[in-house]
């Protein structure tokens, strides 16, 4: 086991599935939601099989960010790394501590990649990562767990210690997995503590701070057969041209290319190639 496990997910499962699978529920619920898992760059010579799945909303069944949707789409692939995008307010924390868990005790390296926020708990399921990414313009927020209730003096009493007992529960993930100590996580978490990205790296909520452009290059042209060398100039600074020129020349001669963009334009069968290969490659990721 690589990361420490919160709670016995089959004890959570029960608990969620009694909450939230009833006839009612799954007839308002949209199958469509349920969080996608694409294979990349399975069965290529010299690379890992790795896969990427996103969070890209709350952490709840209703957006289907829940732990029995990841749990399925977990047991669909037999990637040996897996990329985690995270760009989530937070949501129910049982949900997200079962993700955590399932995370934290696949046998997959687990690479996150914090694109845009990972608040409350998502935050906490950022730290299942064997490696953590944050985007040079990307947050991570931390704050108490909180809960809607009503009732007399005795339900308060009662919601207020399930409330201390699942803030000692993160706390001992912040603990182990951060650099910050127990009594300044708890003070940080009670003040609700804002991240970025420099301040995320250095209390051991991320490890790398990660440009925009990194952040999107999930392929390297070598994944890819056939790749137009038009498709090889997008998005390119202007010292890698002459590299480009390079490559372009033992894929088949093309012209130089110049930073002035004028020999770079490619032909109409070029820019037909290039918009195909844009095409599968969103179509790979989802886009």
């Amino acid at each position: 086991m690589k990361r420490p496990i919160l709670i016995e997910n089959e004890e959570l499962f029960a608990v969620l599935d009694e909450r939230r699978m009833t006839p009612a529920m799954k007839a308002r619920r949209p199958e469509a939601v349920l969080p996608e898992i694409t294979n990349l760059s399975v069965g290529v010579k010299g690379k890992k099989k790795a896969a990427t799945m996103f969070l890209y909303d709350a952490v709840s069944f209703w957006t289907g960010n829940d732990a029995r949707s990841f749990q399925r789409k977990l047991a669909e692939t037999d990637a040996e790394e897996i990329h985690l995008h995270i760009n989530s307010p937070g949501g129910s924390v049982f949900e997200g501590v079962a993700i955590y868990n399932l995370l934290a005790g696949h046998e997959a390296e687990v690479i996150v990649h914090i694109d845009g926020l990972a608040a409350s708990i998502a935050s906490v399921i950022a730290l299942a990562g064997d490696t953590i990414h944050i985007a040079e313009n990307g947050m991570v927020m931390i704050h108490n767990p909180s809960v809607v209730a009503w009732g007399d003096s005795t339900v308060m009493r009662k919601q207020a210690e399930i409330l201390d007992k699942i803030r000692d529960a993160i706390l001992n993930t912040y603990e182990t997995r951060t650099r910050m100590g127990r009594e300044d996580l708890s003070a940080a978490m009670e003040a609700e503590t804002w991240y970025s990205a420099d301040e995320a790296i250095t209390a051991g909520f991320a490890m790398h701070k990660t440009s925009a452009r990194e952040e999107t290059a999930l392929w390297v042209p070598g994944d890819f057969e056939g790749l137009p060398a038009a498709a090889m100039m997008l998005g390119r600074r202007e010292g890698d041209y002459r590299e480009d020129a390079e490559v372009a020349e033992e894929r088949g001669g093309v012209e130089e290319a110049t930073a002035d963009g004028a020999d770079e334009r490619g032909n109409l069968e070029d820019v037909a190639g290039a918009a195909d290969f844009i095409a599968r490659m969103k179509l790979a990721h989802g886009l």
